[in-house]
Formats: structure tokens, C-alpha cells, sequence
């Protein structure tokens, strides 16, 4: 039935109620943190740091120094697990 609702209590008291498609939103958002989580790179050393094909005006060639010590800084605020 499309109008069920449960009802929760939690330890403090507060209460609220979920119909099908709360349940189902929150099963959608547990599911893509745990594949965003799974997906993270172990260690701040297994990122990669690539720049995307791109085509610059004047044959411009970009590159990116991953000894340059700004990416170490980056890599270990990526890393961190929430």
C-alpha cells in the first residue's frame, strides 16, 4: 500500500515517520556513500594527478609536477575518509 508509513522513536525521544519512497531514498544515498567510499584510493600515493585531454590555442603544452610539494597537501586532504 503506497500510503504505509512507519513510525520511529529514537533513544531521545524524537520520533518521525518514512513512507516507501523515504526508505527507498535513503537505501539510494546509503548505497552511493558506500560506493563513493569503496571507489576512494587506499593510501594519498595511489591518487593520480592527470590533467584532461584538452587542445591548447598556440600548441601550448600543459603539464602537471606531482613532486611539487602542493600535491602532497591535496593528496592527503582527498584521502580523508569521512
Amino acid at each position: 500500500m503506497p500510503d504505509e508509513t512507519i513510525k520511529l522513536i529514537g533513544r531521545t525521544g524524537l520520533s518521525f515517520e518514512l513512507n516507501a519512497s523515504d526508505v527507498a531514498r535513503l537505501m539510494e544515498q546509503h548505497a552511493d556513500e558506500a560506493l563513493r567510499k569503496a571507489t576512494l584510493p587506499a593510501t594519498p600515493a595511489d591518487y593520480k594527478i592527470e590533467l584532461p585531454p584538452t587542445q591548447a590555442a598556440g600548441r601550448v603544452e600543459m603539464k602537471l609536477n606531482p613532486a611539487d610539494p602542493a600535491f602532497e597537501a591535496a593528496r592527503n586532504g582527498r584521502t580523508r575518509r569521512v
